[in-house]
């Protein structure tokens, strides 16, 4: 029955499933079977590689097209016209689609050479791999880890603290591993084999990765991640830190028009007005909170002034100016308004803050905004406070898990993600974008503090829960008081770093050895 489905319609199916596993709709539970459709195409059929590529090219686009929908809504909030708009979608998902392309066309490969052991581990190890070329690429414009298949499970902390190992790959390894057992189990290459064992191999791998996040969870987190109690002996304390976050909620475009320059300024007094009567440490603003340059007409002074009635230390996002050279910022100040550090974002935005191959496209695009393109910074060492080291990030830099590592790797007590969503009205970006944090905080297990202009803002502790966060298009703050550990350590992640990708290689080298030794399988007799 299933072979007389048109062909392109399993692989269709799965690109369906595949944007049900994450925000808006957030099933999370289907990404363990979405792949069954495709890996089903793949493995069942003698495919001719590009039928195959072609297969797994469909699944992508169809997926990235519905996933990325909110780079149309973000283009027609800019005033692209529509045909721009949606072909810039279009080539973006069509780009994105090319790796899943690749991914059918090594599952066609080593379909025809392999057994079901191999095939499953050959599946999982390319995927792993696909997804770590998005984010380690030849040229830093093509480099775009958005939406890896690992995020799908971020509501459920259980099943992500594998990540502190092995990182959001871990998990993308895990979830491809199972569906593609599963393919074996319900249509296996050949009409003798053994189902039992395949089908107790897939439920031991969920059962296995559910065990270590239950473990994990219950004996190695204290009870509460924000303090109302006194500290629990068998998990000592020492830094006790109370922060505010602003999410100040103005509309994107006032931010930038000096016709309402005085309104964003008296909306931002008010709200941090409001947010004085919580004790706080320190005050974590947005990113780009400031209209314009912060060097400019009478931003610093005035910034300076509210720093200093509130008595307390703050970390500012705004755009800063050095000579000629512009920078998305972060700005650490101290309770009296004295600037103690800077970190300019690494990781800048493709068209959004720079425009790439400019030696090839500048004469087609010209410089963004009145001031031109933005500059990346050079370093990513934490900025030291009293309370604690801070690991900034500002926006699309939280998406790469290399920078928050290395954060991490040089000191960062406490990681903090300046954001400002509000580009993307309500779309499922904001909670795309949130999901990504919560990998962050569970691979390197730190606290993450994200501070978003119009949301979503939340608190996620080192094991991946939202303790607090906002609703989108709210004025609001959150105010809490935190703990540190006396010692951090480093998780198995942060210190080896993307080790499974080095065994991802490995495997697929055993998946071809191993497969010339069992020998070419079965083929159906036909061949689309």
């Amino acid at each position: 029955m299933l072979r007389k489905i048109t062909p392109a319609a399993p692989p269709a199916l799965s690109g369906l499933l595949l944007i049900l596993c994450f925000p808006n709709w957030d099933y999370g539970w289907l990404a363990w079977f979405a792949l069954i459709p495709l890996l089903y195409s793949l493995t069942t059929c003698d495919l001719r590689p590009t039928t195959a590529f072609f297969h797994g090219w469909l699944c992508g686009f169809i997926w990235k097209t519905g996933s990325l929908h909110w780079v149309l809504a973000t283009h027609r909030y800019a005033g692209v016209p529509w045909s721009a708009s949606a072909g810039g979608l279009l080539l973006l998902a069509a780009y994105l689609a090319l790796y899943l392309g690749l991914f059918a066309l090594a599952v066609a490969f080593f379909r025809r050479r392999s057994s079901h052991w191999t095939l499953a581990t050959a599946c999982a190890a390319c995927w792993t791999l696909l997804e770590y070329l998005q984010e380690y690429s030849w040229h830093p414009s093509v480099e775009f880890p958005w939406g890896f298949l690992g995020y799908s499970q971020w509501r459920h902390p259980a099943l992500i603290q594998t990540a502190a190992l092995w990182g959001v790959y871990g998990v993308s390894f895990l979830l491809v591993g199972f569906n593609a057992l599963a393919v074996c189990v319900l249509f296996p290459l050949q009409k003798q084999t053994r189902k039992l064992p395949i089908a107790g191999a897939a439920l031991s791998l969920f059962l296995l990765n559910l065990g270590f996040g239950l473990y994990v969870l219950k004996f190695q987190t204290p009870s509460s991640s924000i303090l109302s109690n006194p500290p629990s002996p068998r998990f000592p304390r020492e830094k006790k830190i109370r922060v505010t976050l602003l999410q100040p909620d103005i509309e994107q475009y006032k931010k930038w028009s000096p016709q309402y320059e005085a309104e964003v300024k008296k909306t931002t007094e008010e709200l941090l007005r409001e947010a004085s009567k919580n004790p706080a440490d320190l005050v974590i603003w947005p990113e780009a909170s400031i209209p314009q340059v912060l060097q400019e007409k009478d931003y610093l002074p005035w910034l300076q002034k509210l720093i200093r009635q509130t008595k307390r230390a703050h970390l500012v996002g705004a755009l800063t100016r050095n000579l000629d050279r512009y920078h998305n910022s972060a700005a650490l100040f101290d309770p009296k308004g004295n600037l103690r550090g800077l970190y300019h974002k690494n990781q800048l935005v493709p068209f959004g803050e720079y425009v790439p191959l400019r030696a090839f496209l500048g004469r087609w695009i010209a410089p963004l905004g009145e001031m031109g393109e933005m500059q990346p910074g050079k370093s990513l060492t934490p900025l030291p406070t009293p309370f604690a080291a801070l690991g900034v990030s500002i926006c699309y830099e939280m998406i790469f898990p290399k920078l928050i590592r290395e954060q991490v790797r040089q000191g960062a007590d406490l990681l903090v993600n300046l954001t400002n969503d509000g580009w993307y009205l309500g779309t499922s970006q904001p909670r795309q974008h949130l999901s990504m944090n919560v990998l962050r905080a569970v691979e390197n297990r730190r606290f993450l503090l994200r501070a978003t202009n119009t949301g979503i803002s939340a608190t996620i502790d080192p094991w991946g829960r939202i303790l607090q966060q906002t609703s989108l298009d709210q004025r609001t703050y959150l105010s809490f008081s935190l703990s540190l550990p006396a010692s951090q350590g480093f998780s198995f992640y942060c210190l080896r770093g993307d080790l499974l990708i080095g065994l991802s290689i490995l495997f697929l080298l055993l998946s071809l050895f191993t497969g010339q030794a069992f020998g070419k399988q079965q083929a159906p007799p036909h061949e689309l």
